[in-house]
């Protein structure tokens, strides 16, 4: 199952950095409709993905749209994009936390937030310089520490709270 445009990739999409990038990149790109708006202000648009049925979703969407601009790459995280760097990356990774895996499109084999925190981590080294990661994520919040800012790797993430 590929995950449907829903109201967090959409959120993400809105709120995008839309300055000129010579390379943006789309981390785990679902339907790909983050890599459809940033197509539009980006030179080269990279998407990657693990799920096997995402390449049909991607290529239909973006011909649909007329966009000749997306590559698509598939492989875990960052590694169908070793050594490339990018103005802007961005990612609304697709999973949640559950107490269960079934589907591929929002489970994974880490425990709590540490897909998150990982991607996180690997995130600077692909950017240029001046370039911007924007991701989406849930983070584990513990009774003893409800507002930590921390994953449970260690990653760091500004927390905004509403109000």
């Amino acid at each position: 199952m590929v995950l449907w445009p829903n109201p967090t990739s959409k959120f993400l999409s809105r709120f995008a950095v839309r300055r000129h990038s010579r390379a943006t990149l789309d981390l785990g790109t679902g339907s790909g409709i983050l890599s459809l708006g940033a197509a539009g202000y980006s030179d080269r648009v990279i998407a990657t993905d693990l799920n096997p049925r995402v390449p049909s979703f991607v290529t239909f969407n973006a011909r649909l749209n007329g966009i000749e601009n997306i590559e698509l790459r598939m492989g875990d995280g960052f590694a169908p994009v070793a050594g490339l760097t990018f103005d802007l990356i961005l990612s609304n990774p697709p999973f949640f936390i559950t107490p269960k895996s079934d589907y591929l499109f929002c489970d994974n084999q880490m425990e709590l937030d540490q897909l998150c925190g990982s991607w996180l981590q690997q995130g600077p080294a692909h950017l240029n310089e001046g370039g911007y990661m924007q991701m989406l994520c849930e983070w584990h919040k513990s009774e003893t520490n409800p507002g930590r800012s921390e994953s449970q790797n260690g990653s760091r993430a500004p927390v905004v709270t509403p109000g």
